[in-house]
């Protein structure tokens, strides 16, 4: 009978496979700097940036679907429209928030971090034909316009791709993180041993399956990239409420990247 430690073995030796002899084919792209990524922490009192970027303690770090234990990431959301960030407000407290996935009433505070990119991101996706076809506009339809116009992508690589979208969408139930595996040993295996054109891959970029791909974008980036190539803008403290079929966020307290209050 096989074991979990083998299927994961299993799992690693194909993904090595497809890697080495470069059967994937994401769709390769740069965020430009000064571009903004939001990323939420749940409560209020923060009050330096290190505690609204990714955590350090890695033995706290838990599997998720871009980042295998005892690895972090920086977790944020890519919106639409990047003078519109509220859509990726409305991803971040989707993907966090334990009222909405619980489908309690209650309220939830939260505190936003604009990150503003002071370098350029080298990030890929693995957003196919298949992912939410629904969605023409936004982020989604141009990294599916760019992946359809690969126009030598060979059947296989077709397969592959919408096999892979099926991992980055698919919904995991909370106690079930194994099941993230795939996706998250492949993200840490771009990130950290692998190049495109001898370029370092910094980020990968994934819809938000709470939201259905709408608004926005999920980003995972490497700890050292986050480090190096964000700057915390601004800070934002909500109180997300919410009431049977009904949610909203109420925006308390406004402050620039060094915590004094602005609104």
């Amino acid at each position: 009978m096989k074991t979990i430690k083998n299927v994961k073995q299993n799992i690693v030796n194909i993904l090595d496979e497809l890697l080495n002899i470069q059967r994937l084919a994401p769709v390769v792209f740069m965020i430009k700097r000064g571009d903004f990524i939001i990323r939420v922490r749940p409560d209020w009192g923060y009050n330096n940036p290190m505690g609204l970027s990714y955590p350090r303690d890695k033995k706290m770090v838990v599997m998720q679907r871009a980042n295998i234990a005892g690895n972090p990431v920086f977790y944020g959301v890519l919106s639409d429209y990047n003078d519109h960030l509220e859509n990726a407000r409305y991803i971040a407290v989707a993907e966090s928030s334990e009222l909405l996935r619980e489908k309690k009433d209650g309220e939830e505070l939260f505190t936003f971090g604009r990150w503003q990119t002071i370098r350029p991101i080298v990030a890929l996706t693995f957003i196919s034909d298949e992912t939410y076809p629904s969605i023409k506009d936004g982020i989604i339809g141009k990294f599916r316009e760019a992946y359809l116009k690969k126009s030598a992508l060979s059947e296989e690589q077709k397969m592959l791709m919408r096999e892979l979208n099926k991992e980055f969408t698919k919904q995991v139930p909370r106690g079930a993180e194994s099941e993230y595996y795939t996706t998250a040993m492949l993200c840490y295996k771009l990130m950290y041993e692998r190049t495109i054109e001898g370029q370092s891959i910094d980020a990968i970029v994934y819809p938000s399956v709470q939201t259905q791909g709408q608004a926005g974008l999920n980003i995972a980036i490497h700890p050292d990239v986050a480090d190096n190539s964000l700057m915390l803008d601004r800070v934002l403290e909500a109180k997300l409420h919410v009431k049977g079929m009904n949610a909203y966020l109420e925006n308390c307290k406004c402050m620039d990247g060094k915590f004094n209050k602005v609104c």
